[in-house]
């Protein structure tokens, strides 16, 4: 008798399928801002193939317990894209849009200088979750009152992090979406490109 296929199943045949990346599995506790699969880091994972371009990103909890990764390269149509939503809701996850950057507090001044913090969309409180060792960081990043890192926290660079590089899609940390999804240490995401207007 077949076994019935799993969520993790339908999301790795739909990257395969549309050929978009996959990165899934345990994600290592956060070490000043950057998150890890394995001994790489996600923003080594994922920038060198769709950094700085518009992309949509599938972030679900769950999935394998080791690292698994394809690098599909495509480029999302309004089909291919309607699938990708499709296949959020079914997994209980959600599809994000944006450019993928990693930034420092100096490289955030530069981009986003006039922002406010209200301007952040869905930046949930850090003691939200269950990550002691976010609340660590926090502690940690605190303690660093730079003029700098005051300047990009007046506009709008997370509390949690220091002068330390972090991935974001847009203003958004990648590591705050995982939290809003509580993704807890397994996740599986789909990346797609986009076409670039």
């Amino acid at each position: 008798m077949a076994q019935a296929q799993t969520a993790f199943d339908a999301l790795e045949q739909l990257a395969r399928e549309l050929d978009i990346g996959m990165v899934s599995g345990p994600l290592q506790p956060p070490q000043n801002g950057h998150l890890f699969l394995g001994d790489r880091s996600l923003a080594e994972l994922i920038l060198p193939i769709w950094g700085d371009r518009p992309v949509a990103i599938l972030i679900a909890a769950g999935g394998e317990n080791r690292a698994h990764l394809l690098s599909g390269r495509a480029v999302l149509g309004g089909d291919a894209l309607a699938r990708l939503e499709a296949a959020a809701q079914q997994s209980s996850g959600h599809v994000y849009r944006g450019r993928l950057a990693q930034l420092t507090p100096e490289t955030w001044l530069q981009h986003y200088r006039d922002a406010s913090r209200a301007a952040i969309e869905g930046m949930p409180s850090t003691s939200e979750f269950d990550w002691r060792d976010n609340l660590e960081n926090a502690e940690i990043a605190a303690l660093d009152t730079s003029p700098t890192v005051a300047a990009a926290r007046a506009a709008g660079w997370p509390a949690a992090f220091a002068d330390e590089p972090v991935l974001f899609l847009d203003r958004q940390p990648i590591y705050y979406l995982m939290m809003k999804e509580n993704t807890g240490r397994n996740v599986t995401m789909l990346i797609g490109a986009l076409p670039d207007r």
